[in-house]
């Protein structure tokens, strides 16, 4: 073979490898991370210890009685005595070269499940621009096939039609599988759970979508394209989603014009060259920001997402290790919201410019009775109980923690300062509990998960008559009952 016939064969070699990788995102630097979403409507993901899927999960997956199956996580494998490598990973995170999924919190609705000619929505938390999605989902009795919509902020949308969800036992080109799959019911010493698919199946798939990058997403929406006779005919799944936020305009200093120095020309002399003074554009300094993330009460780190919330939305996940980087673009007051599987969520606002050493570090509660959670953020106008506007955001995550889960009950508690008539500090904390609870319940909470009462200002947590104390003690709180 001539050296010319060569390099055409490697070139050839090349051109092939790269169509069959399908241009790998890693390849340019981009990462599918993880889309938080609310609207997931079942259960179908065993958790814990012991022996009752039935218990731990609200339907099966599949329509063919008796089949009865439904998915679970390792620690509930373990405690099930089933082999090594079966389960799904106890904190949700399902990853490859490019793509990160996190699944919703095994102890809550984690799964979108729609019968044939069902439709269903999931809500982006934080709306955003994507270049690129992924979904995660599978479907059952023979596979699922869906038409997905993209709702924009813009009020256009996006179809996206027939895309196919194999079923969840042999289907092609999987993103995950082989962690088997459990009988939904209650078992024994004597009658253990009864569980099959590992190493090959159940599988989970993937929808990869291109999106107007332009263009900010706010739902994505599925509708299952009925394939059989019954609605309970080829069930469709969804799981997680994540995306690839595209890549913002290169920005530059604008040059400024150019600068020319002449020589004054006579008639015995040439005319020199001008000296031009170029300006070379400086990028923007970024600032680092840092810390950890770890148990309140254990002093472990924890596996946390970081979201600052400022006139540009940022994110960072916390290592194994708990710990977290964040470049940003200047240190101004941002709303950071720290969130984890199995624990309390945390709000607050920061001024980055203050934060001593660039360390910001958080400790997060454990979800358990008894659990105290101060409310930072819930404002009211003065001398009375009408919340103010800037108090919804912290609000709605509280809305968002009982909608994740549905078994908790929370008791508000409402504080003012020690200033004024003890008995209309009483009926003032009272009526905020009040207009607090009201709120929660328009969001779609069940009022008989919210107790309440008001203590005036007889339960301070500072000391002092100065503006800095009662700041302090005038305060919303809650504490979890029941779980």
């Amino acid at each position: 073979m001539t050296t010319s016939s060569s390099i055409k064969h490697l070139l050839r070699i090349f051109v092939v490898s790269i169509l069959l990788l399908g241009f790998d995102n890693v390849a340019f630097g981009q990462r599918f991370a993880p889309i938080p979403l609310r609207g997931f409507n079942h259960d179908v993901i065993a958790e814990g210890n012991g022996q009752s899927s039935l218990a731990k999960t609200s339907l099966e997956m599949d329509a063919i009685n008796p089949s009865n199956f439904v998915m679970f996580s390792k620690q509930f494998a373990v405690a099930n005595k089933m082999p090594l490598g079966y389960g799904l990973p106890d904190n949700g995170r399902l990853a490859n070269r490019s793509v990160f999924f996190v699944l919703e919190p095994y102890t809550t609705n984690n799964a979108l499940y729609l019968l044939g000619n069902q439709s269903g929505r999931l809500r982006l938390i934080q709306p955003k621009k994507y270049s690129q999605l992924s979904i995660l989902g599978l479907g059952t009795e023979g596979g699922a096939i869906v038409t997905i919509t993209l709702k924009f902020r813009d009020s256009t949308s996006q179809e996206i039609r027939n895309q196919e969800l194999p079923d969840w036992f042999d289907g092609p080109q999987p993103f995950l599988a082989g962690f088997g799959r459990v009988k939904r019911s209650t078992g024994s010493a004597s009658n253990p759970l009864y569980y099959e698919g590992a190493p090959v199946n159940p599988r989970m798939y993937t929808i990869n979508i291109s999106v107007p990058s332009e263009k900010v997403l706010a739902y994505i929406l599925f509708r299952n394209i009925p394939l059989g006779a019954g609605p309970a005919s080829n069930r469709a799944f969804i799981f997680a989603a994540s995306g690839v936020e595209p890549i913002p305009p290169q920005q530059t200093i604008p040059l400024e014009k150019e600068v020319v120095t002449e020589k004054t020309i006579t008639p015995v002399e040439k005319k020199t060259e001008p000296v031009v003074e170029k300006i070379i554009p400086v990028a923007p300094p970024t600032f680092n920001i840092h810390g950890t993330v770890v148990d309140l009460k254990t002093n472990k780190p924890v596996q946390a997402t970081l979201s600052f919330l400022g006139e540009k939305t940022l994110s960072s996940a916390c290592q194994m290790n708990g710990e977290y980087n964040q470049e940003f673009p200047a240190l101004t007051e941002y709303t950071v919201k720290v969130e984890a599987r199995g624990y309390v969520g945390i709000m607050q606002k920061v001024n980055l410019s203050q934060v001593a050493g660039g360390n910001l570090s958080f400790k997060m509660e454990p979800i358990a009775v008894g659990t105290l959670v101060k409310l930072n953020s819930i404002l009211f106008e003065q001398s009375s109980p009408r919340l103010k506007e800037e108090s919804y955001q912290e609000l709605d995550q509280v809305v968002d923690f009982l909608k994740n889960n549905p078994n908790v009950s929370i008791k508000l508690a409402g504080h003012t300062d020690n200033r004024g008539d003890k008995k209309l500090n009483l009926k003032l904390s009272n009526d905020r509990v009040i207009e607090v609870k009201k709120y929660l319940v328009t969001k779609g909470i069940d009022a008989t998960r919210i107790s309440g009462k008001g203590y005036g200002g007889s339960k301070p947590l500072a000391k002092g008559n100065n503006e800095e104390a009662w700041k302090l003690n005038r305060r919303v709180e809650f504490t979890i009952t029941e779980m």
